[in-house]
């Protein structure tokens, strides 16, 4: 998991807007990654679970 929070960190301003709130959600609760769906996730983000 710490990796995936690193890459973010990291390519955090390459981001489009949208991946930004995705990565901003991912960064601010990376629980909920390991423990909700995507779609779950995707929505507390305001974003679509395509994103």
């Amino acid at each position: 998991m710490q990796d995936l929070i690193d890459r973010l960190s990291e390519n955090y301003p390459q981001l489009s807007p949208q991946l930004r709130l995705a990565a901003k959600h991912v960064l601010d609760q990376p629980e909920d990654v390991a423990l909700k769906s995507m779609r779950s996730v995707a929505a507390d983000a305001g974003v679509a679970p395509s994103t």
